[in-house]
This record gives C-alpha cells, structure tokens and sequence, in this order.
C-alpha cells in the first residue's frame, strides 16, 4: 500500500501551527437564524425520464481521508443491486471521454442510476471531461454518464 510520507494517524494530535501552540479560531462574523427558510421549501416536480441504460458518477472523497491525507484505498466501482453484476465481477466503465477498468463492489445504498468511484482512484478522470468550470477553475465533474459493460 502506497501512503503519503505527511500522512498522520490522528491529524493535529500536537496542535496546530509550527509549534502546535497556534489555536484553531471559528469565522464569528457569519450568523443565520435560519427562519426565513421559505426558498428551502420549494421542491421541483419530478420528471420521468427515460432510462437510457446510463449511470450517472459520483466521485466522492473516502470517509478515511481529510484534504491533507490521502491513503489510497480499495480500487473498486460501486453499483447499485440490480444492474446484474456481481461483487467483485470485473467490468468496464466507459463514457466519452475514455474507459476504466475496475472490480465490482454491491453497494445497497446507491441510486439505481448511481454509480460511485473515490477520488484518487487510479484512472478516475479518464472518464471526466478535460474541461475547466467557469467558477475557480475547477474540475467539472457533475454531469457526467458512464456505461457499465461486463467483462466475459
């Protein structure tokens, strides 16, 4: 297993700052009641959609790892019960922009249209666009639709 040479066990265990003298300080300056929450409230009608026998991807982070630490984890793919694939079955992921190659983990609480790849998964962005976000620079990775193919 790969592991960053900064990776801690317990991040900050001595403090913060050089001597870990420095304290951690909250932004007081921000202050919402939350009572005027009507915005929140409007929900959109759902639409039925036809199924194009396309997943959306989701790449979160892994509950294991903060911005600071990466330690790289299982490489797998989790889908959904019912897409007739089983734990562990090599499958191909595609999308336009490339293809990957990972094992199959059953994952229950998935979309039937979600699929899930972590971030820092080896190869991960062969299948996200090389396009930048007009906000920051960033990334653009929330509309993208993979196929998910057995490997026979």
């Amino acid at each position: 297993m790969l592991v960053n040479p900064a990776f801690e066990e317990i991040p900050y265990k001595d403090g913060f700052g050089e001597d870990g003298g420095d304290e951690f300080e909250f932004n007081d300056d921000f202050y919402d009641d939350f009572e005027d929450n009507k915005a929140l409230t409007k929900f959109r009608k759902k639409v039925k959609k036809e199924d194009d026998g396309l997943f959306w991807l989701l790449t979160p982070k892994s509950k294991k790892s903060l911005n600071t630490q990466f330690e790289l984890g299982e490489e797998v793919v989790y889908i959904p019960p019912k897409v007739g694939i089983k734990d562990n079955e090599e499958v191909k992921i595609s999308s336009e922009f490339g293809e990957l190659i990972l094992k199959a983990k059953i994952d229950e609480g998935l979309r039937k249209d979600t699929i899930a790849i972590l971030m820092g998964t080896k190869g991960v962005n062969k299948l996200t666009p090389p396009t930048a976000s007009s906000e920051g620079d960033n990334a653009c990775y929330g509309d993208i639709k993979v196929k998910i193919s057995k490997i026979n």
